[in-house]
């Protein structure tokens, strides 16, 4: 941690373990109106800190090319002159904006309630009722903590039961576009038998955001989410996205996400799944220039007679560099589970780095577990193929490349 001039400091994701309980910067560990939210959760987290130590030094992050992330210098400033207007190019376009302890529905006020059944949760409305999520999360030592930790306080929203959502938009901006760490604890609360269509963009910053997200998908109740990563200014955007999804009986949930990677970026996804789920994880990753992709999927059947499938495709071209580790784990209880992980690597350029690890604890026999990783190149004959009716090197690669994400 260094000091810079007299109204900011300097800092980095490492420094995070020493300095976080000294109110360097509003904070849930230092501040009691943001801790007074959920205050059983932020002593769980920072007394697991405490415990098991910096965790920018987790053997999680081995493959994951850290230490672009842990060195990236970050500017905190005491200056209260921030713009209060959110400075992001995408507000008329999305429904919902959120940044660290702040949440905006368009067209309503901060704490307003949709009488389409759309609630926001935040510090500001009076029925967050944030004390009664506090079960449901549990500090993993991942650089994820921070991001409830060392957030000004939950923000989220909730779809009220036997609701339907077409096309909810949702944008994770930056609103003051300053050079802090931005730091996000979300809550998406789905209520039973309530079906929603969500669309989800990660905005970019010039440094580092990290994002710890719950999503409670309640019984009987439909996600289908569509998540993408912002192409922009990827060169100097770091993503730290730590997403657990908890499926409640009955429910359905659907998530694609797609994207072309950033400076650094972690796509963390832990599920929960209960009895009668189904389950479809979908991930397609583009990765060229230097651009660094990340993904780590957990799937628990912790309930009998559910069904999961897991399909991560991705192309590694120039100096890019992609991990992936899938784990499948079946409780003994879990009967008449169907689980399949695939994960597919598109290794084009011999500078590229592409790592895939499957993982399987299966605690009972009545079910059927299958998985695949490779990592390929081209397909000669199919390039000679395509190159023998006319189809120049360049186009015959991009046409093999559109192929390998979509069949």
């Amino acid at each position: 941690m260094a000091l810079g001039n007299m109204s900011n400091i300097n800092y980095t994701i490492d420094d995070l373990h020493h300095m976080i309980n000294l109110g360097v910067r509003g904070n849930m560990v230092c501040d009691s109106v943001y801790k007074k939210l959920m205050p059983d959760v932020v002593d769980r987290y920072f007394n697991n800190l405490v415990t098991k130590g910096n965790p920018a030094d987790s053997k999680f992050y081995k493959h994951m090319k850290i230490n672009d992330a842990k060195n990236h210098v970050n500017i905190a400033s005491n200056s209260n002159n921030k713009n209060e207007d959110w400075q992001t190019d995408y507000f008329e376009d999305w429904d919902i904006l959120i940044d660290d302890g702040l949440v905006q529905d368009k067209g309503y006020t901060y704490t307003s309630f949709n009488t389409r059944g759309l609630r926001l949760l935040s510090s500001y409305n009076k029925y967050n009722k944030f004390p009664l999520y506090q079960p449901y999360f549990e500090p993993k030592n991942r650089l994820s903590d921070y991001g409830i930790l060392n957030s000004t306080g939950p923000v989220g929203y909730k779809v009220l039961s036997n609701r339907n959502f077409e096309d909810l938009k949702v944008c994770y901006t930056d609103k003051y576009a300053d050079k802090d760490l931005t730091c996000n604890f979300v809550i998406v609360d789905i209520g039973k038998n309530s079906k929603v269509t969500l669309k989800e963009l990660f905005e970019n910053k010039d440094g580092c955001k990290i994002y710890n997200i719950l999503y409670l998908i309640r019984d009987g109740a439909t996600l289908k989410l569509n998540r993408q990563h912002d192409y922009n200014s990827k060169e100097q955007s770091m993503n730290i996205i730590e997403s657990k999804f908890i499926q409640f009986p009955n429910s359905k949930l659907t998530y694609e996400v797609y994207g072309e990677g950033s400076k650094h970026n972690q796509e963390i996804i832990d599920l929960e799944i209960h009895d009668n789920c189904s389950t479809s994880i979908i991930g397609t990753f583009n990765l060229f220039d230097k651009n660094v992709n990340n993904m780590y999927v957990n799937v628990h059947h912790k309930k009998p007679n559910s069904n999961s499938i897991v399909d991560v495709r991705t192309i590694g071209d120039d100096f890019s560099h992609s991990s992936f580790c899938g784990k499948i784990n079946i409780d003994k209880i879990a009967e008449n589970t169907f689980a399949h992980l695939e994960n597919k690597n598109l290794m084009v350029s011999d500078s590229a780095v592409m790592i895939t690890e499957p993982q399987l604890d299966i605690n009972t026999k009545e079910v059927e577990c299958s998985h695949g990783c490779t990592v390929s190149n081209f397909n000669k004959d199919m390039l000679y193929y395509l190159q023998s009716r006319g189809v120049d090197n360049i186009a015959s690669e991009e046409l093999l490349k559109e192929c390998f994400l979509k069949t």
